[in-house]
């Protein structure tokens, strides 16, 4: 949001002036924008936002009709909080409206939820952020608030520390864990979730690599303190190329059992016990995308596919899991100034099961953003 423009307040803060015997001035930049979408689903109505995971597949899904939506829910406010006196400091608070709640009746009065609310200072952060497995090096350009399966895509409350290219940290360790009847069995969480990555980003090329190691454990006998637990590691790992004339192409590949932190994987469970052992799904996804600067705008194409390791495909598609889903978005993006834009897409989603039913849908999306 750096080309935003900022509406700056100046707020005197006396907790400094306790310490170091004068006052500083802290200083809070409002920023977001307002983005107004118009939708039209061509087989299946996937609401405000779509995922391929969610196409109903089988009879019901033949039976399911497409349709036009309209919404601004995406529309944000953020507030950067940094002080002169201390150039490593920066508090931020940012929410949207794709919270809970709302109706089409009558005000579309649909909540506001919280997206980041953390501080940094020097090498420290603290408090929820984008999850340091996830990477925007080769994060596709789209429309649709959906995104893409083959990216990670997580914010959450954590502890990290970078030093250069270099970061480490230690993440909420929420799980879903299912058993295979498709009950949803108490997460016990007992260990943060641990990841590290490397990240180096140049002028011709760029890349990074991510390790996820967590601790899955859940009760399976609520009338004993009985639990099993077992371990589940990923990793992400990205690579981009420049060009002269503004283009990036990037690729980037998820591998293991990343669970929650793999975009619509999260759709069912991150662990299914089977035989009285708990057992982490693995999965392998990849991501290939273009995105090429313009006189006035850009012009950006995606394409992913996300697959779910066969070895339970039984026990997986009792939890409502699938076996492969993929997604291609193609967009044109105009840049009337700094302050506005528009575009259009056109997204085609896919999803194929273990029993070899599938459905497909595509999505028509045009945009509007105005920036502050």
């Amino acid at each position: 949001m750096g080309n935003y423009l900022r509406h700056k307040l100046t707020l005197l803060t006396l907790s400094s002036a306790l310490i170091a015997g004068a006052a500083s001035a802290t200083e809070v930049n409002i920023s977001g924008y307002v983005k107004a979408d118009a939708i039209y689903d061509t087989d299946q109505d996937q609401g405000d936002l779509s995922f391929a995971n969610q196409l109903t597949t089988g009879s019901l899904g033949d039976n399911k009709e497409g349709g036009f939506r309209a919404h601004a829910r995406e529309s944000r406010i953020r507030l950067t909080a940094t002080d002169a006196q201390f150039p490593s400091f920066k508090a931020v608070a940012e929410g949207d409206f794709f919270g809970s709640g709302g109706n089409e009746v009558v005000s579309n009065s649909r909540s506001f939820r919280l997206r980041h609310y953390y501080g940094q200072y020097g090498n420290w952060l603290a408090g929820q952020a984008w999850s340091t497995f996830m990477d925007f090096m080769t994060y596709p350009k789209i429309l649709d608030f959906g995104t893409s399966p083959g990216v990670s895509f997580i914010r959450q409350a954590q502890l990290r520390y970078t030093r250069g290219g270099f970061s480490f940290a230690l993440e909420n360790p929420e799980a879903v864990i299912k058993d295979a009847a498709n009950n949803t069995i108490e997460s016990v969480d007992p260990l943060p979730d641990i990841i590290a990555k490397y990240r180096y980003e140049g002028d011709r090329m760029g890349f990074y690599s991510a390790v996820l190691l967590r601790q899955l454990e859940a009760d399976l006998d609520a009338n004993t303190s009985a639990t099993e637990s077992t371990t589940a590691s990923a990793l992400h790992a990205g690579i981009v190329f420049k060009t002269r004339s503004g283009g990036r192409l990037g690729l980037n590949v998820i591998t293991g059992q990343p669970g929650r932190y793999q975009q619509e994987k999260w759709g069912f469970a991150d662990a299914i016990v089977i035989n009285d052992k708990l057992e982490a799904i693995k999965s392998t996804s990849f991501q290939l995308t273009y995105k090429q600067k313009l006189h006035n705008g850009s012009f950006n194409i995606d394409y992913s596919v996300l697959e779910i390791d066969d070895e339970y495909e039984t026990e997986v598609e009792a939890v409502g899991g699938f076996e492969m889903v993929s997604e291609i978005h193609v967009n044109r993006i105009w840049e009337v100034n700094k302050h506005i834009e528009y575009g259009v897409e056109v997204g085609l989603g896919k999803r194929e099961d273990f029993s070899g039913d599938d459905a497909e849908n595509t999505r028509i999306q045009v945009s509007a953003k105005y920036k502050f």
